[in-house]
């Protein structure tokens, strides 16, 4: 159950009465009402009782006025216990073990610095954040104002105009020329206007248990067929599992992620421009591996969760991924950093997906809360802040205050992640890239049917083409 955050009341803004107080209102007035009640106090000790008249607002007898302790300071306690301003984050990120503790690090120190603004906390497992923004969006409102986006999330939030620009966070920040906003795809922009700010860096590589291949006397796959050898010699169920990546339909975004770098190695994709590439050989070809890999090496059914923590704890041999997950495994066990490492991508062009996530302010919650999101994101992308959060999630360098020869020596796992021939992870979709999650929603089940062996590659694609092309001549109209 999502917690809810304590309710602000808006004000009208042709209400005079009803303005809340800026802070500088407020401190000239406390001093006004404070001298005010000083000078009444001592003058209705001093002075004599006034005679009373007939004015139609009598001026109360000195026996009266005189003990004016209950009176003289209510409005002083009324504006004095205004609260803090909450605002949503809303990210996967407090649900994952390496990055829950940089992102709530981040979090404690902006809430140091300042007084007026708090984040609340909203975490949605990554297995169910794109539903969970269709149905925000559908309603026409997201019920966050930051919130962190994989590149799929992109489009379908800036399409529905949920998102707010960058641009000023940026500039203030001191971040304009860094990679964090330079490094932005065109699908994160509109015009002149950016709408998100770079979290990370993330490639593509092979990632393996090193000791496990030792005490194997392995040796690392050049081609597909050796990755497939390799993975089947290091399964030994329920011990150890020579493989894994998602593969469930409770996990289809993350399913058609990790089907992005086998797709490229078999210098396929997904789309070309407006046309589904579904049935051609190469996708034909990762559908078949997937399946040759279900049955020798997977861990079948295990989830992202579960598999990562078998990865980590030394029961799964190797995963295909960006270079993100390394800060998952060391923050499931420390020790991880001293047998997980990283290798080439078992083909021969190397290609792999490059991508980031993304932070961004959200629209519509009213100006306060935007400006109150705009601040946190200002102060989270300030160099000597971003640094830190940097460092904590190990990913490369994005801004200059990060790119010290210390951190660099201490990532010796990096080497298989700079031999990738790196890809945009949008590339992969063609035209649909805005459209992602109605591609995934089509592609995914029938991809779904082929691993657990319910129909054939060839069977399985030509549905997925016949309804991809379908999805094509409604949205290119």
């Amino acid at each position: 159950m999502r917690k809810q955050s304590p309710k602000v009341s808006r004000l009208d803004e042709n209400d005079s009465k009803s303005q809340p107080l800026s802070r500088r209102e407020f401190l000239r007035l406390s001093a006004t009402i404070t001298a005010g009640s000083a000078v009444a106090l001592i003058a209705a000790g001093c002075a004599p009782a006034p005679t009373p008249t007939a004015a139609p607002a009598p001026t109360l007898p000195a026996a009266t006025a005189a003990p004016a302790a209950t009176a003289a300071p209510t409005a002083v306690p009324t504006v004095v216990s205004r609260a803090p301003l909450s605002i949503k984050l809303m990210s996967t990120w407090f649900a994952d073990p390496g990055f829950q503790k940089p992102l709530r690090d981040v979090i404690s120190r902006f809430h140091a610095s300042q007084n007026d603004i708090r984040i609340e906390e909203v975490s949605i497992p990554n297995a169910q954040y794109q539903d969970t923004l269709n149905t925000q969006m559908a309603a026409g409102k997201i019920d966050d104002d930051v919130i962190t986006m994989n590149t799929a999330n992109v489009p379908p939030l800036l399409k529905g105009g949920f998102l707010g620009p960058v641009n000023d966070i940026a500039a203030k920040a001191g971040v304009a020329n860094a990679l964090v906003y330079t490094s932005v795809p065109d699908y994160c922009k509109k015009g002149d206007q950016v709408y998100g700010l770079a979290t990370n860096l993330a490639v593509d590589a092979l990632m393996y248990n090193a000791d496990i291949l030792k005490k194997a006397g392995a040796t690392l796959p050049k081609t597909r067929d050796d990755f497939l050898a390799l993975a089947t010699s290091l399964t030994k169920r329920p011990d150890q599992f020579g493989y894994a990546v998602r593969h469930t339909l409770a996990e289809k975004v993350g399913f058609i992620r990790d089907m992005i770098p086998w797709t490229l190695g078999y210098d396929g994709t997904y789309a070309v421009g407006k046309k589904p590439t579904i049935n051609s050989a190469p996708f034909i070809n990762v559908l078949t591996m997937w399946r040759k890999l279900y049955l020798a090496a997977f861990p079948q059914g295990a989830d992202a969760a579960t598999y990562r923590r078998m990865m980590a704890t030394g029961v799964v041999a190797m995963n295909t991924d960006n270079n993100s997950l390394i800060s998952v495994f060391n923050g499931i066990e420390p020790k991880a950093k001293d047998y997980i490492t990283s290798a080439p991508l078992p083909w021969e062009n190397r290609k792999g997906a490059q991508f980031s996530n993304y932070a961004a302010p959200v629209v519509g919650g009213g100006k306060d809360k935007e400006q109150a999101a705009a601040t946190f994101l200002q102060f989270w992308y300030k160099p000597e802040n971003f640094k830190v959060w940097n460092w904590g999630i190990l990913s490369p360098p994005m801004v200059p205050d990060a790119n010290t020869k210390e951190y660099l020596d201490s990532l010796p796992w990096m080497g298989g992640f700079a031999t990738t021939n790196p890809v945009d992870n949008a590339a992969i979709y063609g035209d649909f890239y805005a459209n992602t999650a109605e591609f995934t929603n089509i592609l995914i089940p029938h991809a779904s049917e082929v691993v657990v062996g319910t129909k054939t590659p060839e069977g399985a694609a030509a549905d997925a083409q016949k309804e991809l092309e379908a999805l094509a001549a409604r949205i290119f109209k």
